[in-house]
């Protein structure tokens, strides 16, 4: 899912082919593109949480359904990200991943929701395990929100110096740029696609939330979701509860471990 557009996107991290929204700094999460969103989650109109609850529990009937289905564990880990519920999120874009998913929104959603739930050099390691599918523009910023800072502003001064200077790669450079404490490179940047009338805001508005303590609120501000204490993903749709068939064959098949032998009682 690729969503970026606009001058105005006041990114609000998607995860789309790296976080499901315009500049990976702000991008509303929808299904497929990322869309232009106000930067400053209260600016924003809150979503329907019963909406949100119902298409969470369409997304687990549907995994239920079909557990080893990639795609339907996906969505259904995008459901429990819109959902504040980031620990289920994670488990199930690892999920998908595992069973087969070349998405480049997963990969990067996985990483974002390893950022928020306090495992930055996890999810430098997902970064790394999956970035030759990630847009270079996506990657470098995902670098920079999960601590490695400069790495990550490299890659995207690399991926504009080659020709690729959207306002999505420019305005994740200048994010990237803020999370780097580099402020005056991060306004100069951002003076590139944001109204002069707004860059200060923008500013004000990175610089609370740059304190590398403060990761799970920056990822949730950048995806416009509130977290919320999560249980976890109910326990059948683990998907360590739902082997593939060859896998559940196999065991029906194979001989008892460490069958006790006979009993032989001596001649009376």
């Amino acid at each position: 899912m690729t969503r970026f557009h606009s001058t105005k996107a006041h990114l609000k991290i998607a995860v789309s082919a790296l976080i499901i929204g315009t500049v990976l700094t702000g991008c509303q999460m929808s299904s497929s593109l990322a869309r232009p969103a106000k930067y400053a989650a209260a600016s924003e109109t809150a979503p329907d949480s019963g909406k949100l609850s119902k298409g969470l529990k369409k997304a687990e009937s549907a995994v239920a359904a079909d557990p080893r289905n990639a795609m339907l564990r996906l969505a259904l880990a995008d459901a429990y990200m819109k959902a504040g519920r980031f620990d289920s999120a994670e488990m199930a874009y690892d999920d998908s991943l595992v069973l087969g998913s070349e998405s480049p929104r997963a990969a990067v959603s996985l990483a974002l929701m390893q950022v928020a739930n306090g495992r930055s050099a996890d999810a430098l390691g997902t970064l790394e395990e999956y970035r030759d599918i990630i847009p270079a523009g996506d990657l470098g910023l995902a670098m920079a929100l999960a601590g490695n800072t400069k790495q990550g502003v490299a890659v995207l001064v690399d991926e504009i110096r080659g020709g690729n200077s959207n306002a999505k790669v420019r305005q994740n450079l200048a994010l990237a740029y803020a999370l780097d404490g580099r402020w005056p490179d991060a306004k100069v940047m951002a003076s590139q696609d944001v109204p002069a009338d707004q860059v200060d805001d923008r500013i004000r508005s990175w610089a609370m939330m740059a304190k590398p303590e403060d990761y799970q609120t920056r990822v949730a501000t950048l995806l416009g979701v509130t977290p919320v204490v999560d249980a976890g993903m109910p326990a059948q749709l683990a998907l360590a509860n739902n082997p593939d068939a060859g896998a559940q064959a196999r065991a029906m098949d194979a001989p008892l471990a460490d069958a006790a032998p006979p009993v032989r009682y001596a001649d009376a």
